[in-house]
């Protein structure tokens, strides 16, 4: 068995090497804002505190990268769902809740895409006071379409 001083010398001396090796796809990585440091070190095989030592040592607060790298994966995400749910409103006439459902995103979230785009949403509300024929019921219960009995079904 190697002594914990001896691997962690071992292992310094590889996170050293691999920094060596890769410093300036390594740099290039932290000054875009693509990977997290999490997926850099991960990405090269070195330790996170090294790479945020690294980070230091270029002059990059990790903290703020953090929350600007955070901040540009919000907003791409909120991008797509903006997307997808303009395609559903303008291929299908579902009503909004179905489509915020179906999405993963609030009722509230679609109203806005559409009032951005232009779309009218009116014709796609049911009207509350119109209930559903009883044949177009899903799933009906047993008490829906049977009449009521005060037997239990036991006498014959």
């Amino acid at each position: 068995m190697i002594p914990a001083s001896a691997y962690n010398q071992e292992r310094s001396t590889r996170n050293d090497r691999a920094i060596k090796n890769n410093a300036a796809a390594i740099e290039t990585d932290l000054k875009a804002f693509d990977l997290s440091g999490t997926e850099i070190a991960s990405k090269y095989g070195i330790s996170e505190g090294r790479i945020a030592k690294l980070a230091d040592a270029l002059g990059i607060n990790m903290v703020e990268r953090s929350s600007e790298l955070r901040r540009r994966r919000k907003a791409k995400q909120a991008a797509e769902d903006d997307a997808k749910v303009l395609s559903d409103l303008k291929r299908t006439k579902k009503p909004v809740h179905v489509i915020a459902q179906h999405r993963g995103v609030s009722a509230n979230r679609v109203t806005a895409v559409a009032k951005r785009h232009g779309i009218n949403l009116n014709e796609r509300k049911q009207a509350s006071g119109e209930p559903k024929p009883a044949e177009k019921l899903t799933g009906a219960r047993y008490w829906l379409s049977r009449p009521f009995t005060a037997s239990n079904g036991d006498a014959a």
